[in-house]
């Protein structure tokens, strides 16, 4: 629902694309921060559990907040918390993982996908993975290259940091508020 009545835009989705360098960082991050009991309260709080320089994260935490999947509160990177619509991110880049891998696509996830002016082809997938620590409007505004850049950038967070979006732990507030 926070699809189809724009929480989560198109717009969205294509900033938090527009990222190079240490693949799925951001996405990581984000996922780290929905999924902890306690706030961090520092960006090298972050860096350290995530082992990458605090610039990294730092960078990473302003593109969030950028997109709106995070909020901040007080100066600078202090006391992220993920947002209703970073959330609904998470969840949507879990099933749009879990439906990618198996090659089986719901009924629902092709209208998802085009509300958020993306395209799943299967024949951008490896040009996306392959370019992925590139940046530039050919490999963010392409609706194909879109969602291929947003399946890669979801393996490398798995393959890196052992991101598992099936099934997500999000808490707010020290409680676990529902899986998926």
């Amino acid at each position: 629902m926070n699809i189809v009545f724009g929480n989560l835009t198109a717009e969205d989705v294509r900033f938090f694309g527009r990222t190079s360098s240490l693949a799925g960082l951001h996405l990581n991050l984000l996922f780290v921060i929905s999924t902890a009991y306690e706030e961090f309260s520092s960006t090298r709080d972050l860096a350290e559990k995530l082992q990458v320089s605090q610039g990294a994260v730092r960078e990473r935490l302003i593109r969030l907040a950028g997109c709106g999947l995070l909020r901040q509160f007080g100066g600078g990177a202090t006391l992220a918390g993920v947002t209703l619509k970073g959330r609904v991110f998470l969840d949507f880049c879990g099933v749009l993982r879990r439906e990618a891998r198996s090659g089986c696509i719901s009924a629902e996830l092709p209208h998802l996908i085009r509300l958020l002016e993306m395209r799943y082809a299967p024949s951008a997938l490896q040009y996306a993975r392959d370019s992925l620590h590139l940046a530039g409007p050919g490999l963010t505004e392409v609706p194909e290259m879109v969602t291929g850049r947003l399946v890669s950038t979801i393996e490398a967070a798995e393959e890196r940091w052992g991101v598992d979006l099936q099934d997500i732990p999000h808490v707010i507030q020290g409680r676990v508020i529902g899986q998926g």
